[in-house]
């Protein structure tokens, strides 16, 4: 198999997690970014690009795993979600970078065996699952993303290979 990267991404304003692994699930690199909260929404989403555009420079890149949206968030917030999140689609779709959106219920089934889990628990169960250990559930879940897409790869290279 060749060498090949694979990013899990958590998108918040406060809190985006980034998490690239090589094909044996080594944290290659770990970013936690933050936005300014005194700046437009666009503003910020330009912010944080400056720190997640090196991503479309990675080498044998082969897919992007980004946490979709909460659907019961509600207010402003929603929109101003929706905006990072599609910015987010545009910008890999632009590059010609494969990327999947991954709901949340999907994230924490892979991780617990259950669709929904509390943030300590997801903390836990990365820690028991992979021997990997976290402070901040927001690289948490962007490592989750990173070992989901992992292991989907791996999955669809193992079908082809025996059909």
């Amino acid at each position: 198999m060749t060498n090949f990267t694979v990013v899990g991404i958590d998108p918040s304003y406060n809190g985006f997690a980034i998490v690239l692994l090589d094909e044996d699930a080594t944290i290659i690199e770990q970013k936690l970014l933050k936005s300014d909260s005194d700046l437009e929404a666009e503003d910020r989403i330009i912010q944080l690009e400056e720190d997640f555009k090196f991503i479309a420079d990675v080498t044998h890149l082969r897919y992007v795993y980004i946490e979709g949206p909460s659907y019961m968030s509600k207010g402003a917030f929603v929109l101003q979600m929706g905006a990072l999140h599609y910015y987010l689609r545009v910008f890999f779709r632009k590059k010609n970078i494969n990327y999947k959106i991954i709901a949340p219920g999907v994230l924490k089934k892979f991780i617990t065996g259950k669709g929904t889990a509390k943030k300590d628990l997801m903390l836990l169960k990365v820690y028991k699952k992979f021997n990997v250990e976290f402070d901040d559930d927001n690289l948490c879940d962007a490592y989750s993303l990173a070992r989901l897409a992992l292991e989907e790869y791996k999955n669809d290279c193992s079908e082809k290979l025996s059909q």
